[in-house]
């Protein structure tokens, strides 16, 4: 919220008066939208941390090194490549 005060009766003029409401209401938008990209940016850095947690458990999970697959069959696996956000 934004207040503007004068010390002389009829301070303001009328015709100042959108303009005024407007520029105080151009202050707000701008204070909310920087709560709202400091909440956007906590909430990736927990999802960034999510994923990093999932990621070890994942990587705890895979074998040490490859299995041997036999002549032929490994041309039938998939390429193993890391996820990408």
């Amino acid at each position: 919220m934004v207040v503007i005060l004068r010390s002389q009766p009829d301070g303001f003029d009328p015709e100042e008066f959108p303009e005024q409401v407007w520029i105080s209401n151009l202050f707000g938008r701008a204070t909310y939208n920087l709560v709202l990209r400091e909440q956007a940016q906590l909430a990736f850095d927990a999802v960034d941390r999510e994923l990093k947690a999932v990621a070890a458990i994942q990587r705890s999970l895979l074998p040490r090194n490859c299995p041997s697959t036999g002549a032929g069959i490994g041309s039938l696996l998939p390429d193993l490549c890391p996820c990408r956000r």
